[in-house]
């Protein structure tokens, strides 16, 4: 990207937290059963993980 690596990533980092952060909400929805359509929850949680994986990936 061009940064510094402790800028790269601290980037990598947030991004890896909100991530976290928003896979936590998700599954929160269904313990809860507040998610309207399953599918669309499972969907999104699956590109979560994945997109979790890939940013822990990049910071080890």
């Amino acid at each position: 990207m061009g940064l510094p690596d402790g800028t790269s990533r601290l980037l990598w980092s947030i991004l890896l937290a909100i991530f976290i952060i928003s896979d936590a909400f998700t599954l929160t929805g269904f313990a809860r059963e507040r998610l309207y359509r399953e599918f669309e929850g499972v969907s999104a949680l699956f590109l979560q993980l994945a997109f979790t994986g890939i940013i822990i990936n990049v910071l080890l």
